[in-house]
């Protein structure tokens, strides 16, 4: 489990044992039905903080996805910040059914770290990644740069990003999560050869997004 839920696990299953306890000494219909609810509730919960195990591909140049989730856009368009000319723009979209922890699409140095307060539009909607609140990295390792944006929703409403400007981070370590569904941008350099498509689904830290440097 993501270490990330640990709280919140630990919240609902006290919250579930305090109802059982009343409704086993009371006896009331009422606690025994919000009991089963909150049982249920909290293995939702586990669910969504799950953690599996994921083994990156091995290979130099490989840029690989930092979400689980669907691919909603790919677009080629001009550098917005870090990284310089033409690149490719990947965005995919969390729903509430995928795994939610976050991981490092290259192995390399966070060079470019921002907070951005913002709105919390659908994250499906194109201009999420520019409007919403949202965390901002950029990380470079050998030929590469790539910049990372964890992008709150309307139902998702905090990021949690554990690097920070400085620190050295491996492909495919996880780096935080977002809670409860929304949508992460992945931009590569323009010469990058793209290696997925719109609406192909992806998994953090396995699926080749794109690779640099390679016939």
């Amino acid at each position: 489990m993501a270490r990330e839920g640990i709280g919140t696990v630990l919240a609902s299953a006290l919250m579930a044992l305090v109802v059982t306890a009343g409704a086993v000494l009371t006896g009331s219909p009422g606690l025994v039905v919000l009991s089963a609810l909150l049982w249920l509730a909290l293995g939702v919960v586990v669910y969504f903080f799950r953690d599996p195990l994921r083994h990156p591909p091995l290979g130099e140049g490989l840029v690989l996805s930092p979400a689980d989730g669907r691919v909603v856009a790919v677009c080629k368009e001009e550098a917005r910040e870090f990284l310089s000319g033409q690149v490719w723009r990947i965005a995919v979209f969390l729903s509430l059914f995928d795994v939610h922890v976050i991981r490092a699409p290259i192995a390399g140095q966070v060079g470019y770290f921002r907070y951005q307060k913002g709105r919390f539009a659908p994250a499906r909607r194109e201009e999420a990644g520019r409007l919403n609140e949202q965390v901002v990295m950029g990380i470079e390792g050998g030929q590469c740069k790539v910049l990372l944006q964890l992008i709150a929703g309307v139902v998702a409403r905090r990021v949690v990003c554990h690097p920070r400007e400085g620190w050295r981070v491996e492909k495919g370590q996880r780096i935080g999560i977002i809670r409860f569904g929304s949508r992460v941008e992945l931009t590569v350099p323009g010469e990058a050869t793209v290696q997925v498509q719109r609406g192909q689904k992806v998994r953090a830290g396995e699926t080749i997004i794109a690779s640099v440097g390679r016939e």
